[in-house]
């Protein structure tokens, strides 16, 4: 499915903290739109970060891994001519 204007809400949080010199997630919600871009160059396994198997986000923390799975939705915003156009995906945390 793909939609064109603004995203359906909520659109995800993930809030973080530092614990000394290590990033920590302190939440995420189970639902995350992701941008498609940012995806495309996240396919390392990071310390700390987003990695992107083509299936599957994986947000890397200190504290832990939290991981959702394409829904194959997506939306796609544009600003204007002349400007790129923003693809977002949809995750969910798996079952």
């Amino acid at each position: 499915m793909h939609t064109v204007g603004a995203p359906p809400q909520p659109s995800g949080e993930v809030r973080f903290r530092r614990d000394g010199d290590r990033l920590c997630v302190d939440h995420a919600t189970p639902v995350m739109w992701f941008a498609q871009h940012v995806l495309e160059h996240s396919r390392a396994d990071p310390d700390v970060g987003l990695s992107f198997d083509g299936t599957h986000v994986t947000l890397h923390a200190s504290n832990g891994r939290w991981i959702w799975k394409l829904t194959g939705r997506s939306w796609c915003r544009s600003s204007g001519p002349g400007t790129e156009p923003l693809f977002m995906v949809e995750g969910v945390w798996p079952d």
